[in-house]
């Protein structure tokens, strides 16, 4: 390869980063069409489960755009996803209540008005969005013309109409029926409400899985997709009989390095000849021109094919002695966050940052296409940034800032009394109790809990707020652990 060859192909990986962000792409060309994201469109499944960054909203954004929900049989060629209307029933957008709203009112609100709520609200989404098929009874025509953030302006006078209300929505199942049409209802941005009140989350949850547990066996052409955080369909289940059903009506949305580097080359072919020819190269990879659909990688599910990609970007190996380790290995192991898993964004962004610091290294012509110096500085510029991205969804992680500087592993007790302690640049809201704090940090995967008790932070956050590692553990073991876990 010539330096001009690997100037251009560098410059293809830097441009990894803006694809990350992902919000300007078309994903028709960019989205990579995977088993478990595939199956969690068919009909019977309710709800779709994935941790954080796992891909929940991208999937959710991909079936909501009209002109991508239309393709989705033909990128993912599966003739069991449905031809069907997708709407938006719940997300952050404007068109529903605000979750401070909503964990306000629940303070005095009974388990059967929160179920009225959820469906006076898929009511109003399916009046809105697929007008035809919804008849509005007399007795809802003032509910459904009242502002949807005013809860109070509309939910009692639903809750007293709760037999109007669904038999409207028997009526939109007929109508759908009858025309041979479907709609899929779609939920996300749940775990957001009652963020620091799991009481409230829970009852919330709890109404609206209990909701759509009925209504799967009730309706076939209506139909729910609820996008939820892994960690808790257990709390939703902790509400109502039956629950536990809702297991073999769902999919989990999950990771492993080949699917992520699947990720990476689907949005690397996308950039230039020169990347492609980069990754034809690649032994045991394959790229097929899918047409509207773009430049398509095969599966790289084996560990010869994902080692051969990463070994051609970062070399073979990285380190030295007892921490001596595949590049493939390392790489993974250090962008793991608390619960194991590895995001799509996060990895382009470090292959993205790793490119930009070979980029203003001198020119070579041989070897891999970056060194570990870059890797190191790389991992570092990606941890500011996973952190920064978290903060903007999650405002309670600026309580980290309270950890820098400091060697973990520490006991619980210390970090939640420093965690405890308020920030002035952070808004209102946060709890002051530090146990309520490191709790929602364990959910998120920002601290995770090792021997006796103490907790640790996962190098993808430690390096953002420069906390040391306990040396005292045994690298060796630490190794070892990672190799089992990227397996």
């Amino acid at each position: 390869m010539s330096p001009e060859e690997r100037e251009q192909v560098l410059e293809a990986f830097a441009r990894l980063g803006a694809r990350g962000d992902g919000e300007a792409l078309d994903p028709l060309t960019t989205f990579v069409p995977l088993g478990p994201h595939r199956r969690a469109l068919w009909p019977e499944n309710v709800v779709i489960l994935g941790s954080r960054g796992t891909g929940k909203t991208a999937l959710f954004r991909l079936v909501n755009e009209p002109r991508t929900a239309a393709r989705l049989r033909a990128l993912f060629e599966d003739e069991r996803i449905p031809e069907a209307t997708w709407i938006d029933a719940f997300s952050a957008a404007a068109l529903h209540p605000e979750v401070g709203t909503l964990e306000a009112y629940a303070a005095g609100a009974s388990d059967i008005t929160l179920r009225a709520f959820w469906m006076t609200h898929l009511l109003r989404r399916l009046r809105d969005e697929v007008p035809e098929v919804v008849e509005v009874p007399e007795a809802l025509s003032s509910v459904l013309a009242a502002p949807v953030p005013d809860l109070r302006a509309w939910l009692p006078a639903a809750e007293a109409n709760l037999g109007a209300v669904n038999a409207a929505l028997d009526a939109a199942e007929r109508a759908l029926s009858s025309a041979d049409r479907s709609v899929m209802a779609t939920y996300d941005t749940l775990d957001r409400i009652g963020q620091f009140d799991p009481g409230v989350r829970r009852r919330y949850l709890s109404a609206l899985l209990s909701l759509w547990l009925s209504l799967s066996s009730r309706y076939r052409r209506l139909r729910g997709k609820l996008f939820l955080r892994d960690d808790l369909l257990d709390a939703g289940e902790l509400g109502f009989a039956d629950a536990s059903k809702l297991r073999a009506r769902s999919e989990a949305l999950t990771w492993d390095a080949g699917a992520l580097l699947q990720v990476a080359a689907r949005h690397l072919a996308g950039e230039s000849e020169a990347a492609r020819a980069w990754l034809r190269d690649v032994p045991g990879f394959t790229l097929v021109d899918r047409g509207e659909f773009g430049w398509m990688p095969g599966e790289m599910k084996a560990r010869e094919v994902q080692s051969a990609f990463v070994a051609r970007f970062a070399g073979k190996v990285i380190g030295q002695g007892v921490v001596k380790a595949s590049s493939l290995d390392w790489m993974m192991g250090r962008l793991r966050d608390a619960h194991g898993g590895v995001t799509p964004r996060v990895l382009l962004w470090f292959l993205s940052f790793a490119a930009e610091s070979a980029r203003k290294g001198p020119p070579r012509s041989r070897g891999a296409l970056v060194t570990p110096r870059d890797l190191l500085a790389s991992l570092q510029q990606t941890s500011r940034q996973r952190v920064q991205e978290l903060v903007e969804e999650y405002p309670l992680v600026r309580r980290m800032e309270n950890l820098r500087g400091l060697t973990l592993w520490l006991g619980r007790s210390e970090v939640e009394a420093r965690l405890a302690q308020r920030r002035p640049d952070e808004p209102a809201g946060i709890p002051a109790r530090g146990d309520l704090v490191v709790s929602e940090l364990l959910r998120l995967g920002v601290l995770r809990e090792v021997d006796d008790g103490k907790l640790d932070v996962p190098d993808i956050y430690r390096y953002a707020f420069e906390i040391s590692p306990d040396y005292s553990a045994s690298w060796r073991d630490l190794l070892v652990g990672e190799k089992q876990r990227a397996r």
